[in-house]
């Protein structure tokens, strides 16, 4: 990464693994950080890594992001807080794996909310913005498995074939 110094860059599902590691790296060159998640026990951490890494500023706050309101709340305190937003990392995600046949209806849709609504609700809030400045970049965090296939992963792999598809769409669209 190069010419990132300030950009504003929010990063869902941030307050550990994959997550804070994808913050950590646009602290260290430079940017401001929004970090979220719906874990809260380690957001302040997290967001002490991302600013020890080297970032212009960080905020952070929890939210559901599988909710509407949720995405929007942070979306919106991003560009409250800097003015603008540059890149949005969807990062958000887990849910459960296990054979399909074991999946309750519970389980399927917490796996797809947590997977696909997070990243629908996070796009269709951060694009209006982009729109307006006439820039920004959306990054999508997919998943192997959806072309390889995985033991136990087809719930999971229909969400993140959803992104997938999401994606590409968005692309062309946009």
């Amino acid at each position: 990464m190069s010419g990132l110094k300030d950009a504003v860059v929010v990063v869902t599902g941030s307050s550990r693994g994959c997550g804070i590691e994808i913050a950590r790296r646009f602290g260290k060159e430079g940017c401001k950080v929004f970090i979220t998640d719906i874990l809260t026990d380690n957001l302040h951490g997290a967001a002490e890594v991302v600013r020890e890494a080297g970032a212009a500023d960080v905020a952070y706050t929890d939210a559901d992001l599988s909710q509407q309101d949720g995405a929007d709340k942070v979306i919106a305190a991003a560009k409250e807080k800097w003015g603008r937003l540059d890149v949005l990392v969807n990062n958000a995600g887990g849910g459960h794996i296990r054979p399909f046949l074991d999946h309750t209806p519970q389980t399927l849709k917490e796996t797809l909310e947590r997977n696909l609504w997070t990243v629908i609700w996070c796009c269709r809030a951060a694009l209006p913005i982009m729109i307006e400045q006439k820039a920004g970049r959306i990054i999508n965090i997919g998943a192997e498995s959806v072309r390889s296939g995985l033991w136990s992963h087809a719930g999971y792999n229909a969400a993140k074939g959803g992104v997938n598809a999401l994606t590409k769409a968005l692309a062309q669209e946009l």
